[in-house]
């Protein structure tokens, strides 16, 4: 609500899949998912969605022992400019983005610079990003 008890124009929820949050949240809260790539070595990598942890601990179970824990990598920029221009064209041009900590994780710094690059695209929006400071879900 702004100062005058009205209400202020919607805004769109933005996060990367490091967050833990219940699929209820997500899914009631409509957030926007950014993946995380997850590399099992040289067999390939798992980045084209949010994975499941009874799914990742099959993997983890599947990784033949000796080749070292799986290893993840920040999204590029570019996949958050995707999802970013995505609710700016749907009429959502507010977007508030939590992300990792910024010491665990450049997804942050990612997420900064596919800010940048949308508001300069789109000068009338408002990106905010906000490092949680945190791993995953806190309470």
């Amino acid at each position: 609500m702004d100062d005058g008890g009205r209400a202020r124009e919607p805004f769109a929820l933005v996060t990367d899949t490091g967050h833990n949050l219940p699929p209820e949240m997500v899914d009631n809260l409509r957030v926007a998912q950014v993946p995380i790539t997850i590399n099992f070595g040289v067999e390939g990598s798992l980045d084209d969605g949010v994975m499941g942890l009874e799914e990742f601990v099959e993997l983890l179970d599947r990784y033949e022992k000796g080749k070292g824990y799986p290893t993840t990598a920040a999204p590029p920029p570019a996949r958050f400019v995707d999802v970013f221009t995505g609710y700016i064209k749907e009429g959502l041009s507010r977007i508030l983005t939590v992300t990792l900590s910024h010491k665990l994780s450049k997804t942050y710094d990612s997420a900064v610079q596919a800010a940048d690059m949308v508001e300069q695209q789109y000068p009338g929006s408002e990106i905010e990003v906000v490092d949680s400071l945190g791993g995953s879900m806190l309470e």
